[in-house]
């Protein structure tokens, strides 16, 4: 399979989210798409489903899609900007939200293997109190999640200029607090949570360089 304009990736991971309310494991799939734009900036967007069950509804289908551009001023280390909006639906409720980041990508290596390390913070946002601001459609406060995200991979596989795997690792340290009634000011509970994911990605095209 050629792709001349960008590398097609297909995602997978195996976690756990336990302490942000989801049954374990964390299964998930998607697809995503890279493309260096010139020597030093390269585009990403992303899309990705899980069906993870909430321990409150015992149900739950979780969808994720957004971009990220990275900046490389250095050819080893890069300045990334990632923005990304997920759906939750179960049988109790829905719930929308749009979540922002920041960080650094290095590309670094491990025994010949070519991979990136990448830090993320996620920065906090969205509606909480009605007072003060537009609650979104679905009426519920923000979590204002906050906290950062670790992730480390390196390609382990290629057959030749077409055919890639990659595998890695995924940790984040969350802040966040749970939901009150918007329309009383009072004092929220917050909580700090730790994932942990394990993840394949197979690519399809693209060029040696770009990694």
């Amino acid at each position: 399979m050629f792709v001349p304009f960008a590398r097609i990736i297909l995602n997978g991971q195996i976690g756990d989210e336990t302490q942000l309310g989801f049954k374990p494991p964390d299964i998930g799939i998607g697809l995503a798409v890279e493309k260096p734009v010139g020597r030093h900036v390269e585009l990403q967007t992303f899309a990705n489903y899980s069906p993870d069950r909430k321990y409150a509804t015992n149900n739950g289908n979780n969808f994720g899609w957004g971009g990220e551009a990275i900046w490389f001023p250095l050819w080893r280390v890069g300045v990334s900007a990632e923005i990304r909006q997920s759906y939750l639906w179960t049988s109790l409720f829905n719930k929308s939200g749009w979540t922002r980041s920041a960080g650094l990508v290095v590309r670094d290596g491990f025994l010949g293997a070519p991979g990136r390390f990448s830090f993320d913070y996620v920065i906090p946002s969205g509606c909480v109190w009605a007072a003060e601001c537009r609650l979104p459609p679905d009426l519920i406060q923000s979590n204002r999640t906050q906290g950062p995200e670790f992730y480390q991979e390196f390609r382990v596989a290629r057959l030749g200029s077409k055919y890639g795997m990659r595998m890695g690792d995924k940790v984040a340290i969350y802040h966040f607090c749970d939901q009150t009634n918007p329309m009383v000011r009072v004092r929220r509970t917050c909580h700090t949570a730790v994932t942990i994911a394990l993840t394949v990605r197979i690519e399809l095209g693209g060029k040696d360089e770009w990694y």
